[in-house]
């Protein structure tokens, strides 16, 4: 039983770590960063918009 009662404390202890840890990380992200993730999603969208251009043709 002590085994079993130790192995939830150990978790929960792991995750607060790097709950904790997470935080200064995301506050290092720099503008230049959010700037690459900001076109990365626009070009991810017209991507989505091209094959869905392609869908429509294959099926007209």
């Amino acid at each position: 039983m002590e085994i079993g009662l130790d192995g939830p404390h150990r978790i929960r202890a792991a995750g607060h770590v790097a709950q904790h840890d997470a935080e200064p990380v995301a506050l290092q992200v720099t503008g230049a960063q959010l700037l690459h993730v900001a076109a990365l999603a626009q070009h991810l969208e017209f991507r989505v918009l091209q094959l869905g251009q392609v869908g429509r043709l294959a099926l007209g």
